[in-house]
């Protein structure tokens, strides 16, 4: 018998039927994927803590240091150098912390992020590291630091402040500044939350090893949320933002020629203000 072939008409709504298909499965395949990204991420930012905490075993209970430190010959948690291009391109692997992630450069990317353009922060990451630690814990002594900060709309003292887990590294926007003219060790001053993940969320690793997010991190302008925007209690009480630079000298507090990578280096403000 002669087979039957197919009209125009039947192969015309088979297209359709599979175009339709294909416009209903698509939108729900690229939320599994930026979900899967979300939780590959947030994988990531659990080894950094850890990292850290071991870091601090090894270095009488101490962080690292960050970009803010008395001698650019050292390195720091992420890179070492005196201005921003040399930090860029000793990172991630000249870095203290490098050792502790198992020498894994790609553990500093965020798989959400396109890899993007050297200062060119519209199309994505620096393609190195896309995250960074408060400047305030600057090798800041693991006992001292708060279980829970406060973030304060535009950097100011609000009546109702958002009550938030202690991050310590957190993923920063590369527009402010990490793709754009800095590329440095600490998230400070006007730097800005990363918010790329699902309903608009920044993930960042938290004091006590956990990973949380700020859901729509953006202040109330719109903006993305600036490291001033983070505030919490130092150990004599002092409410204190977190995108202020701490610096850290040697234990008389004039000695400089300690290793920052030593346990002969203190924090030189958070735990004594």
């Amino acid at each position: 018998m002669a087979k039957k072939a197919f009209t125009l008409i039947e192969l015309l709504v088979v297209i359709s039927i599979i175009a339709l298909l294909i416009g209903i499965l698509l939108p729900a395949l690229s939320a599994a994927r930026n979900t899967a990204r979300d939780i590959q991420c947030k994988s990531q930012l659990r080894q950094f803590g850890l990292a850290f905490f071991v870091y601090a075993e090894d270095f009488d209970g101490h962080l690292p240091t960050t970009s803010y430190a008395p001698s650019p010959t050292e390195p720091n948690w992420l890179t070492y150098g005196s201005n921003a291009l040399s930090s860029y391109q000793n990172g991630p692997d000249a870095g203290s912390i490098f050792p502790y992630l198992g020498e894994q450069a790609d553990m500093y990317r965020c798989p959400a992020l396109p890899a993007g353009e050297l200062n060119k922060p519209e199309t994505g990451s620096n393609g190195k590291f896309d995250y960074n630690v408060f400047s305030a814990w600057n090798a800041v002594q693991l006992s001292h630091l708060p279980s829970q900060t406060e973030v304060h709309a535009n950097g100011a003292a609000t009546t109702n402040p958002l009550k938030v887990i202690t991050p310590i590294l957190i993923e920063e926007d590369p527009f402010f500044y990490l793709n754009r003219t800095y590329y440095d060790a600490q998230h400070t001053y006007a730097d800005r939350v990363g918010n790329w993940h699902n309903g608009d969320q920044g993930n960042f690793s938290a004091y006590d090893g956990s990973v949380a997010s700020i859901i729509e991190a953006r202040e109330p302008d719109g903006s993305q949320m600036q490291a001033f925007s983070w505030f919490a209690q130092t150990p004599n009480g002092t409410l204190r933002s977190l995108g202020d630079a701490y610096r850290v000298i040697g234990t008389d507090r004039r000695d400089t020629s300690f290793l920052l990578n030593s346990i002969e280096y203190r924090p030189n403000q958070w735990g004594r203000m």
